[in-house]
């Protein structure tokens, strides 16, 4: 499985940073971008892609991105 996270600029122009080593780190790095966006402008969604190159998006649950993130 590969970890990414595909951010959404605007509601409009999609963008994808990763991969990742682990979830924990794509999600660590999710909570470091909404607080350099912390009106929430841009949307972060969870995008994984597994080993047959089957891509799935899920969106981070409320307030998640908000957390310290201590995993």
């Amino acid at each position: 499985m590969r970890y990414y996270l595909l951010q959404i600029w605007g509601d409009v122009e999609p963008s994808v940073l990763g991969p990742y080593r682990t979830e924990s780190e794509r999600d660590n790095n999710a909570r470091k971008l909404r607080q350099t966006d912390p009106d929430g402008e841009h949307d972060i969604f969870m995008l994984d892609i597994s080993a047959r190159r089957v891509a799935r998006v899920r969106a981070y649950r409320g307030g998640f991105l908000q957390e310290s993130g201590d995993d």
